[in-house]
């Protein structure tokens, strides 16, 4: 089963470096990474934050990176599915750049997907989640509840990766068609160290092909 009408809402890498700081970058040592000499650069104040968020976006690339006091997020914005291998190029490149501001050690990375397609068959998305993976039976004699729909959230281990794992109705709507999934890929990085450019543009590009697999596996009928 392939997962049709597939929309990528998000596709990202979070790096979260070992120490709390702020960082100096300037519009000439970053446009050499993003090969792109017209960088928008803007100061963001995130709500419930004390300190502002530096966002970086590259209209060449379509790249965002979102800088803030413990994590930096770089995001593809393209419509490419699945998404670029370049966005891991970028995150290593940048990494160089803040060994030499004397950021040099993370204590951990990940992958973000989130995606929306529909379900298949004919019933609602929530219904086909209730169907598939609980047990109302057990819910009506144990609580007294009698569903109408349901989500579902997993959490395992992929090789060295801790996952987390949610398919729902899209925008929590019982009725809606759409399905909506969200998985988490979290490395720790005990040495400090983010894997070489290759490796993690290889896995970056492979986990989105297990997170798509892997959903059809637990949809197919």
């Amino acid at each position: 089963m392939s997962l049709r009408e597939l929309e990528k809402i998000v596709a990202n890498i979070v790096l979260l470096p070992a120490a709390d700081r702020s960082m100096g970058l300037t519009s000439a040592e970053l446009a050499p990474i993003f090969k792109d000499s017209a960088l928008q650069v803007q100061a963001i104040q995130v709500p419930g934050q004390p300190t502002q968020q530096i966002q970086i976006m590259s209209l060449r690339e379509q790249v965002l990176v979102a800088i803030g006091a413990s994590s930096l997020n770089f995001e593809d914005k393209s419509a490419d599915t699945p998404p670029k291998g370049r966005l891991a190029e970028i995150v290593n490149a940048f990494a160089g750049l803040l060994a030499t501001k004397g950021l040099s050690t993370f204590r951990a990375y990940g992958f973000n997907f989130e995606i929306a397609f529909d379900a298949p068959g004919d019933h609602p998305a929530a219904r086909l989640l209730l169907d598939r993976f609980v047990q109302a039976d057990k819910l009506k004699e144990r609580g007294n509840i009698e569903p109408v729909g349901a989500g579902l959230r997993l959490y395992f281990n992929t090789g060295d990766a801790k996952c987390d794992l949610r398919i729902e109705p899209r925008e929590n709507k019982p009725n809606s068609q759409r399905l909506f999934a969200k998985v988490n890929y979290h490395y720790e990085l005990p040495d400090g160290a983010l894997p070489s450019s290759d490796l993690m543009k290889s896995d970056f590009k492979g986990k989105w092909g297990i997170f798509t697999e892997q959903l059809e596996r637990l949809l197919a009928s």
